[in-house]
């Protein structure tokens, strides 16, 4: 994904994450098993470092938050594969 549609899909999930009335909240990396709502609010919370990661030329971990944060919508149903494949593609 280049930049512009990284950002656009960032910023569709935190609407989505406001419409579902998710907190932004950072979790204990630490932590075990924590629970979808939990774990969506960590999502939410990352989502606000990603821009910096980009504007760092920091790529691989603006595609690994990126890619953990597409994984946990999908895993609870959030967005189903092929909205999120149609999020990664080019405008």
């Amino acid at each position: 994904m280049e930049d512009p549609e990284i950002l656009a899909a960032i910023s569709k999930y935190r609407e989505k994450f406001v419409e579902l009335g998710i907190p932004k909240t950072q979790m204990s990396t630490a932590q075990v098993s924590p629970a979808r709502d939990e774990l969506l609010a960590h999502c939410h919370w990352m989502l606000d470092s990603i821009p910096e990661f980009l504007r760092t030329a920091r790529r691989g971990k603006v595609n690994r938050w990126i890619g953990f944060v597409q994984g946990c919508l999908s895993a609870y149903g959030v967005y189903a594969i092929d909205d999120l494949k149609e999020h990664n593609r080019p405008q």
